[in-house]
C-alpha cells in the first residue's frame, strides 16, 4: 500500500568458496614408490595421463574411462594385474570407478598395497574399501621418476607387449568368430566414437584390444547397464553432430557394439535412430543370449538346459526384418572379417549390422591369465 514506507535494503553477508579445490602435491600424497600403477575407471580424471608421464607410473585404463583419449595407456590391464610381476605393486593411484575386472578389485584390496583415491566428490569411490588416502585432486610430480619405478614401468611395458603377442597367437589358433575377435576388428576398422554394450562387449575390448588411443568410448555401466544402449548411441551421434546429410568420414561415424539381448531390450530406439538420421552403425554381436553368464560361477554351475533357460534366454529375431520395420539400412557380417569390410565403407544414416559370434567363454579367463 502507498501509505507504507519502503523497506530499507540491507545487504546480506556473502561467503565465496573456491570453484575448485587446489590439487594436492604428488610428493605429499603419493610419495616414493618402487612399483606404482595408475588405474582409471569410469569417470577418471583427465589428469591421469599427465600423472603417468610425470611419475613413470604405468596407466591402466578401462575402455570407457575417458583416459584413452589422451593416449599413454598401457593395454591388457587384466592380464598385467593377474600376472606374477604384479605381486610387486606397492602403490596404486585410482581415479574413477573401476567396474570390469575382478583382478583389479583384488589388487586394490591387498593389504600390502597403498591405495590413493583421487575423487572430487563425496562419498568417494573406494571399490575395495582399502584406501590409504583420499584427495579431491592431484597435481603431477615435478621431480624425475625414481630409478626403481622407471625400471618397473619398463617391465610393465614388456609384459604388455608379451601379452599382446600371446593374445594374437591364441586368437589366431581359434575360429576367428568370437566376441574378442569382433572387438579387435571394430577397434582396427573404425575411428569415430564407440559405444560399448554392457557385459561381454566392453569386457572383450578391455581384454583383447591393443589400443583405443584417441578414441571417445562410452558405455552404460551398473546393474541397469543394459538399458537404453541404442538410445545412448543415438545421443552420442547427435551430440557429435553426426546426423543427417550425405556420407560422412569414418572418423565422424559412431559405432555401437552390443550383445543381442541388449539390442532387443532397446529395439524401439531404432525409431529414434531413423528419425534423427544418426550416422551410426549398430553392431549386434549375437552370441545367442546372455553369454556373460558363461564366464561367471552361477552360469558355469548350471546344466546346459538350465543355462539356456535361465541365463542364455536367446531370442529368435529376424534382424533384417527388424531393421526394415524401423527404416534402417541392414547388413549381415557372418565373420569379423566381413565386419571389417562393412565398417570401411562410407555410409550415411543408421545401419543395423547383425554379426553372429561364438560365446567362447573359456577365452576370457585364458586371456586374463595369459602371462601366467
Amino acid at each position: 500500500p502507498g501509505d507504507e514506507a519502503p523497506a530499507s535494503f540491507v545487504p546480506r553477508p556473502t561467503r565465496v568458496l573456491p570453484a575448485l579445490p587446489a590439487p594436492s602435491r604428488w610428493e605429499d600424497v603419493v610419495g616414493q614408490a618402487r612399483a606404482g600403477l595408475i588405474v582409471a575407471g569410469e569417470g577418471a580424471s583427465p589428469r591421469a595421463a599427465q600423472w603417468s608421464r610425470a611419475s613413470g607410473f604405468p596407466l591402466l585404463a578401462e575402455p570407457a574411462s575417458g583416459a584413452w583419449v589422451n593416449g599413454g595407456v598401457t593395454p591388457f590391464e587384466q592380464a598385467i594385474v593377474s600376472s606374477d610381476p604384479a605381486r610387486q605393486v606397492d602403490t596404486v593411484v585410482v581415479t574413477g570407478r573401476p567396474t570390469l575386472s575382478r583382478p583389479i578389485h583384488a589388487l586394490l584390496a591387498r593389504p600390502d598395497v597403498r591405495v590413493v583415491v583421487v575423487d572430487p566428490h563425496a562419498p568417494w569411490v573406494d571399490v575395495s574399501g582399502n584406501a590409504s588416502v583420499v584427495v579431491a585432486d592431484l597435481e603431477a610430480t615435478r621431480g624425475p621418476a625414481d630409478a626403481a619405478q622407471a625400471e618397473w614401468a619398463s617391465r610393465v611395458r614388456d609384459a604388455a607387449r608379451d601379452a599382446g603377442e600371446r593374445i594374437d597367437s591364441l586368437l589366431a589358433d581359434g575360429s576367428g568368430r568370437t566376441m574378442l575377435d569382433l572387438a579387435r576388428v571394430v577397434a582396427a576398422s573404425s575411428s569415430g566414437p564407440l559405444v560399448l554394450g554392457a557385459s561381454n562387449p566392453v569386457r572383450a575390448f578391455d581384454l583383447a584390444v591393443p589400443t583405443l588411443e584417441g578414441r571417445a568410448v562410452h558405455s552404460n555401466r551398473g546393474q541397469a547397464g543394459i538399458d537404453g544402449t541404442i538410445a545412448t548411441a543415438v545421443g552420442i551421434a547427435v551430440g557429435a553432430g553426426s546426423v543427417g546429410g550425405a556420407t560422412v568420414p569414418a572418423s565422424e561415424r559412431v559405432t555401437a557394439v552390443m550383445g543381442d539381448l541388449t539390442a532387443c531390450h532397446d529395439a524401439s530406439s531404432l525409431a529414434l535412430a531413423a528419425a534423427m538420421g544418426a550416422n551410426l552403425d549398430i553392431v549386434v554381436a549375437d552370441d545367442q543370449g546372455g553369454g556373460i553368464f558363461a564366464t561367471l560361477e552361477h552360469g558355469r554351475a548350471a546344466s546346459a538346459e538350465a543355462y539356456d533357460r535361465w541365463f542364455g534366454v536367446a531370442q529368435a529375431v529376424d534382424y533384417e526384418a527388424l531393421a526394415a520395420a524401423y527404416g534402417l539400412a541392414f547388413a549381415r557380417a557372418e565373420t569379423p572379417a566381413d565386419l571389417a569390410e562393412l565398417l570401411a565403407t562410407d555410409e550415411a544414416g543408421p545401419r543395423l549390422v547383425h554379426a553372429p559370434v561364438e560365446r567362447a567363454a573359456h577365452l576370457y579367463a585364458a586371456i586374463r591369465d595369459i602371462l601366467n
